[in-house]
């Protein structure tokens, strides 16, 4: 659905005890990032912007297509 929208790239932040869901997401090809770990994007080639997990959240990021 993403890719259909034209995205390139999909990121979203899980529970960081949720090993179970944090598999699940490895297994359909998402990164899991350590928990606390920044995700730095980058919109264009002037501006980026970076993600920040909330206490006991972390990351998970994938490239599309």
């Amino acid at each position: 659905m993403h890719e259909e929208a034209g995205a390139i790239h999909a990121h979203g932040h899980i529970d960081a005890d949720n090993i179970v869901l944090a598999s699940w997401y490895q297994r359909i090809g998402f990164t899991v990032l350590p928990p606390k770990s920044e995700l730095k994007l980058m919109m264009d080639p002037l501006s980026s912007a970076t993600l920040v997990p909330e206490p006991g959240e972390q990351m998970i990021t994938k490239t599309l297509g």
